[in-house]
């Protein structure tokens, strides 16, 4: 596949944006519903209408969530690659985080837990502009986001719900309104780069 000049790559990644952002907000509303569901499942009077959730309401809504996760997942890894590649195009690009390891960290084991955040943030300091030569420096946007993305992680989903399952589902939805947030700003801070300008 040939290599697409920066003005290409642009235009790619706005429509991968545009996708990654609209994929996330069934993942927004899947994990709201099984947060509310499963806090009332695990805490809710023993009446009629709570104990018809557990015909399968709870199990439906969860299934859901986990679908659009794994689709959301696809199209933002997706965006991530395309705005790491561009920064490669024009030579600004990190020899630490290629465009396929800042997907991929996402998938290995005890390393996932902060090499994404740092890929992340690497791609968000090189788009912005923003110390770029300071390691230390993160947003508070990209740091709400991978707090809330790490909570999220960590319900157990299993059999049995607990409070805890709920307070993940509720980390995801932080961590789905901020990668939104995200992607909306890097995105329009690529599109905003004055590459004549990047390298003086």
């Amino acid at each position: 596949m040939a290599e697409l000049t920066f003005e290409e790559g642009l235009n790619a990644l706005d429509r991968r944006a545009w996708l990654a952002q609209l994929s996330a907000l069934p993942v927004l509303g899947c994990a709201a519903a099984s947060a509310i569901l499963v806090f009332i499942e695990v805490n809710g009077p023993p009446t009629p209408f709570f104990d018809s959730l557990e015909m399968g309401l709870t199990e439906i809504v969860v299934w859901a969530y986990l679908a659009c996760l794994l689709v959301s997942m696809v199209f933002i890894g997706m965006w991530i690659h395309r705005a790491h590649s561009n920064l490669h195009a024009i030579g600004f690009g990190s020899q630490e985080f290629t465009p396929g390891w800042a997907v991929g960290w996402f998938f290995v084991p005890i390393a996932a837990f902060w090499k994404p955040f740092q890929a992340m943030r690497d791609l968000w300091r090189r788009s912005t502009g923003a110390g770029v030569t300071d390691d230390r420096e993160a947003p508070p946007l990209m740091l709400i986001w991978w707090s809330a993305w790490l909570i999220g992680s960590l319900g157990d989903f299993g059999e049995y719900w607990n409070n805890w399952d709920a307070i993940s589902y509720l980390g995801e939805c932080v961590a789905a309104i901020c990668i939104i947030l995200i992607i909306r700003l890097i995105t329009h801070a690529q599109r905003n780069m004055n590459v004549a300008e990047t390298f003086e």
